[in-house]
């Protein structure tokens, strides 16, 4: 059996995504499963509507991947009803107004404010990273926005 690539690996050979365009950039999400654990944080969190919506929308796209750093049980605990607005903070601070593509990434780049308020900034060096999350995929493009993925979430929960 082929052993997987590694994350460094990953990271050094960064390109733009060779996907057919999607419908939304919610239909991409939900329909893949390397994003399963985004896509149900984001059925949780009650904002799957927004970002099937006109947009554009630019979505910076935790892998599954990007989880396993949590501590245990943390994940599960997230998803519970009664973390809903959490959920929502998390979910709204992987959200850009607008479609930001990487041809436009440069330097050290600021690219804006996520709709959680969040200020992203992209940082060219041996790997590119935004803020302080590997990219793993670029450029995957949707008829209301583009889609990036990385390797770790851009928030945790707060301790509100």
């Amino acid at each position: 059996m082929a052993q997987a690539p590694s994350v460094k690996e990953q990271l050094q050979s960064v390109e733009p995504a060779a996907h057919p365009q999607a419908d939304s950039v919610l239909s991409l999400i939900t329909g893949s499963a390397q994003y399963s654990i985004f896509a149900n944080m984001l059925q949780r969190s009650g904002l799957t509507s927004m970002l099937s919506g006109k947009g554009p929308f630019t979505v910076l796209v935790p892998s599954n991947a990007a989880f396993s750093s949590l501590p245990a049980g943390a994940l599960e605990a997230l998803l519970q009803p009664q973390n809903k607005s959490k959920l929502a903070e998390i979910v709204t601070n992987h959200i850009l107004p607008g479609a930001i593509y990487s041809k436009d990434w440069t330097g050290n780049a600021y690219l804006g404010t996520t709709l959680g308020g969040q200020a992203l900034t992209y940082t060219a060096s041996q790997y590119e990273q935004i803020n302080s999350a590997p990219v793993v995929l670029k450029d995957i493009q949707t008829a209301n926005g583009v889609v990036h993925v990385i390797n770790a979430p851009l928030s945790l929960p707060s301790s509100r």
